[in-house]
């Protein structure tokens, strides 16, 4: 989150020593799994994927609540529409989870709250592919 055009930049980035690094480093990583070559290039290429993706998730988090912050009208007329939407009918899981929590607050907008869902994330993700791929198991 700290550089958010990191992940972005990667797009036309030739592979080179600074790529062979961030490989090398992903390697090391998965290098006590006992995992065969192929097994460990889909560990890393999930955890990538999950860090990616979840990046991009919170950066686009941050920018919302900044423009959140800087323009209530716009919140306003937003969540104006958005609860016209769910009048439609067409939306009925997004319409019960508006109604069951419509005092609650909406998702975290903090890097803190961020970073803190990122790392249940990733935890429950290991967990589970540490159980699907026999990963530390004797």
């Amino acid at each position: 989150m700290a550089h958010p055009w990191s992940l972005t930049s990667l797009n036309d980035a030739q592979f080179g020593p600074n790529g062979m690094r961030h490989f090398e480093q992903s390697l090391a990583a998965v290098a006590g799994t006992g995992l065969g070559v192929a097994a460990r290039f889909e560990l890393i290429a999930v955890v990538d994927s999950y860090v990616s993706g979840n990046v991009l998730h919170a950066v686009e988090s941050l920018a919302r609540g900044r423009a959140a912050e800087a323009d209530p009208a716009m919140v306003a007329a937003a969540v104006a529409y958005g609860v016209a939407q769910l009048g439609t009918g067409e939306f009925p899981q997004l319409s019960a989870i508006y109604a069951e929590a419509a005092e609650a607050a909406g998702p975290p907008m903090t890097e803190d709250a961020l970073t803190e869902q990122f790392e249940r994330g990733l935890a429950a993700l290991l967990d589970g592919l540490a159980g699907r791929m026999n990963i530390g198991k004797a």
